[in-house]
């Protein structure tokens, strides 16, 4: 499916740069009725230079060093992005 392919691809093109989904081999992340796959978890493990790290996504909320018009702004995109999601799933699928 084209969502899942684009999804985590790179930044310049549409996509998230790096995946924070862990998800069952062989499975996708957005299935083919467009919603999450219900066995997706937060949090992934990846090995960079024999090094596990543990990706998850930014908590901006904790960020108390960024101003709440930012703060906003950034929930305002995380929104969008979700609406682009379904939408791009609805038109591939």
């Amino acid at each position: 499916m084209k969502t899942n392919a684009n999804l985590f691809g790179d930044q310049g093109n549409g996509g998230l740069g790096y995946n924070v989904y862990n998800y069952p081999q062989g499975q996708m992340l957005i299935g083919l009725n467009g919603k999450l796959n219900p066995e997706a978890t937060l949090g992934r493990i990846e090995n960079y230079k024999g090094k596990d790290y543990l990706l998850t996504p930014d908590d901006w909320e904790k960020q108390e060093h960024v101003p709440d018009y930012v703060k906003n702004i950034i929930w305002l995109l995380a929104e969008v992005m979700k609406i682009l999601i379904l939408c791009i799933s609805w038109l591939f699928g």
